[in-house]
């Protein structure tokens, strides 16, 4: 069974609201609280990508561990995974166009230089940190620039499947 208590979930601003949230399921348990805080506290938290990375980061276990507690995955490996997830999906689409080809390549491209200037920007200030505190606060807005990136990638990449749909549907009409 996992639980989330919603005063654990660390937003900005916080929620005040003492709620547990149980699910068998890990994924539906976030994406029923992201659904329950999003018609809650509407226009409050605008970046799904963060949201949802909050409520997964609090989602504790039976044994009362965070995914953070069970795995210390890196943030490069979760990008990693959503580029994976975004490859899988353009490869389940039946029609290919050498421009959108080239348009959704452009995009992962440019996915990656951006990803890679994050990187490059924080990863030594992290390194240089004198603290724990600050490397941990380093990482966050590191981790929160990485979503914004990706946010914009995931917007830029529906643009570019719906262009590609409605291109297919004129072809076949």
């Amino acid at each position: 069974m996992y639980t989330l208590n919603l005063k654990e979930v660390e937003l900005t601003p916080q929620i005040d609201e003492k709620k547990i949230f149980e699910n068998n399921d890990e994924i539906k348990l976030e994406r029923l609280v992201v659904e329950y805080i999003t018609k809650n506290y509407q226009d409050t938290y605008k970046n799904p990508i963060t949201l949802g990375r909050k409520v997964r980061e609090a989602i504790k276990d039976e044994k009362g561990q965070t995914e953070s507690d069970r795995s210390k995955k890196s943030t490069e490996e979760f990008v990693n995974s959503v580029d994976k997830e975004n490859q899988a999906r353009r490869k389940t689409e039946e029609f290919t166009d050498e421009e959108m080809d080239s348009k959704f390549n452009e995009l992962s491209a440019w996915n990656r230089v951006e990803r890679d200037k994050v990187w490059d920007e924080y990863n030594p200030k992290i390194e240089e940190a004198e603290n724990e505190e600050e490397r941990r606060k380093l990482d966050e807005e590191m981790k929160l620039k990485l979503d914004d990136v990706e946010f914009e990638h995931s917007q830029k990449f529906d643009t570019l499947s719906e262009e590609k749909r409605k291109k297919v549907e004129s072809l076949t009409n």
